[in-house]
């Protein structure tokens, strides 16, 4: 059996900044509640962060009238693992059990780096442009 164990401690202000600027996007466009992710691994190192932020502290939106319920943490702590198994943005529906065909998820791999940036909160096409303000704030990270 293999355990993964995930530590959130010590976060670059880069991805801290990234986080920041994606929640600034994020209202700027009035998408006022939701979550940011951004998961960063090194495979030649062996090491795994996962950050997240919320949109003014909202991690769920329930009893909303005209939409649904949503877990946002969960919705875009899926969109990272599905891009982590596939190396591609998130929202292919390739019929893997346990996966989501939300679009809201961009990724990048370089000199050994895995990242993942991920929005809910928004419409689709409204969590990939934020989404979008992360990725490129991630790529000089690595």
């Amino acid at each position: 059996m293999k355990i993964l164990l995930i530590f959130i401690q010590r976060t670059s202000p880069l991805i801290l900044e990234a986080l920041e600027k994606m929640q600034e996007k994020a209202s700027s466009i009035g998408v006022n509640t939701g979550e940011s992710t951004i998961t960063v691994s090194n495979k030649n190192l062996g090491s795994y962060k996962l950050t997240l932020s919320l949109t003014n502290n909202t991690q769920v939106r329930v009893n909303v009238p005209g939409k649904s319920d949503v877990n946002f943490a969960g919705v875009a702590a899926l969109k990272s693992v599905q891009m982590q198994r596939t190396k591609k943005p998130s929202g292919k529906d390739d019929g893997f059990i346990g996966e989501i065909p939300y679009k809201g998820g961009l990724c990048f791999n370089k000199d050994g780096y895995s990242v993942q940036v991920s929005y809910s909160g928004g419409t689709q096409n409204e969590d990939v442009e934020i989404a979008k303000v992360g990725i490129s704030e991630m790529m000089f990270l690595v």
